[in-house]
């Protein structure tokens, strides 16, 4: 896959890079020239539940991901977003030490490859905000979903509800294993 004008590899691809822009129309070459069985993207409610589990449902199918993410049996996308969420959810909802986060931080950027977004992902997540009613936040993961042509899984039911009847290629955490 082409990324900021350079070739990169799969071990390079799922690593602790953040990468500037992601050459979508070498996406498809790049996925089938590397055999990779599945690329999923991620939001913060399903990766928040890999490292916390107090009153979380649908720990199981979380720690699936977790492990598919790990093994290297998929590639886990989400944007820069992701970061913020995370952080503030956990600032908001646990007493994590800042030396827990930074662990907890340094392995997301380990296992999930972590993108930022051109402008012709925007525009798409304002599209889908101003049809289905979410917000922009929630549009973007959507957005990469449909430029990819890969799920999104979500543990967000509010969204899923929203947005299941515009045909999005979007899976609710509790049903992802059972498709």
């Amino acid at each position: 896959m082409t990324i900021s004008g350079k070739s990169e590899t799969k071990e390079q691809m799922n690593s602790s890079k953040e990468y500037d822009s992601v050459n979508y129309s070498d996406f498809d070459k790049f996925v089938v020239s590397e055999k990779i069985q599945e690329i999923l993207v991620l939001d913060s409610s399903v990766i928040f539940k890999w490292f916390y589990f107090e009153k979380e449902e649908s720990i199981f199918e979380a720690q699936n991901l977790y492990y598919k993410a790990t093994s290297e049996a998929s590639i886990i996308l989400t944007p820069e977003l992701t970061i913020y969420e995370l952080l503030s959810i956990f600032r908001f909802r646990t007493d994590m030490k800042p030396e827990k986060l930074e662990e907890i931080i340094k392995t997301i950027f380990d296992i999930i490859t972590v993108i930022k977004l051109d402008y012709a992902v925007y525009l798409k997540a304002y599209e889908i905000s101003q049809l289905t009613g979410c917000s922009i936040y929630d549009s973007i993961y959507i957005a990469i979903s449909e430029k990819l042509k890969t799920q999104f899984i979500t543990a967000d039911e509010k969204l899923f509800s929203r947005v299941k009847q515009y045909n999005y290629n979007i899976v609710l955490l509790n049903e992802y294993l059972s498709e």
